[in-house]
């Protein structure tokens, strides 16, 4: 595939189902399908919630719904 990265920066630590779980703001600096969702399991700390990539079916399926939210949005635009 091609290149892909993403800037991931601790924010908070805490417990989920009995389970170490750690916030984190992640930052794509490229535009890949699933990049955040790789490059989470590539560090070995998949999404609470994803039941595709996470490598802890239990965790993973144990959660009404993933725990991937956009705290922002933003794309370039040129105003004409």
């Amino acid at each position: 595939g091609r290149a892909a990265e993403t800037n991931i920066r601790p924010v908070a630590y805490g417990s989920y189902q009995g389970r170490g779980v750690t916030l984190v703001a992640m930052k794509p600096t490229t535009g890949r399908r699933h990049q955040l969702r790789l490059h989470s399991r590539h560090v070995g700390h998949h999404i609470v919630g994803d039941v595709t990539y996470a490598e802890d079916q239990a965790m993973a399926r144990g959660c009404e719904r993933m725990m991937l939210h956009a705290w922002r949005l933003s794309m370039p635009y040129q105003v004409q």
